[in-house]
């Protein structure tokens, strides 16, 4: 997933608030970014089905918190497009952790 937000996100200026676009379907992510220099499109494999709903974050702050996930698979929680996205470990060690990133 963080492969797919990096390509998006090689157009996209630090202006734009929340210039990334995603769209979690039924074992898809669809990434959608739009800026003055282009378009930029790129499709990840997930487990799951996110009922077509979709969100915009900042580009940099959702990579930002993917990466501080130690581990290699989390789960996303989503309640709808304009509720904070809640992410979780896969595999917990020593305790319980939650990380929250914010929509644009």
């Amino acid at each position: 997933m963080t492969d797919s937000i990096e390509r998006v996100g090689l157009i996209i200026s630090e202006k734009l608030k929340s210039p990334v676009r995603c769209k979690f379907g039924e074992n898809t992510a669809d990434f959608r970014s739009v800026s003055t220099i282009g378009e930029a499109h790129d499709v990840c494999q997930i487990a799951g089905d996110g009922q077509d709903m979709e969100i915009g974050f900042n580009c940099r702050y959702l990579l930002d918190a993917l990466r501080a996930i130690p581990d290699a698979e989390c789960s996303l929680e989503l309640i709808n497009g304009l509720s904070p996205i809640v992410m979780n470990p896969r595999r917990i060690r020593g305790g319980t952790a939650t990380w929250f990133c914010r929509s644009g």
